[in-house]
């Protein structure tokens, strides 16, 4: 069986959710390394003017960067 590089890109993804979902499942999903802090990046409160709006969102300041 032959596959192409992109078929085999999924496949590896597809296989790695299925793990971490059944490893959450479990209740043994070890949360630390799954998180990376960015410190790095500058955060800070704007409103969302120049973002396509939905309901309520609009004028809401929100985290970004």
């Amino acid at each position: 069986m032959s596959m192409s590089k992109e078929q085999l890109q999924e496949e590896i993804v597809q296989m790695r959710l299925a793990v971490i979902k059944e490893y959450m499942l479990k209740g043994i999903l070890p949360i630390d390394d799954l998180v990376m802090a960015i410190n790095c990046v500058p955060v800070d409160c704007e409103t969302l003017d120049k973002c396509k709006c939905r309901g309520t969102v609009c004028g809401t300041p929100t985290s970004h960067f």
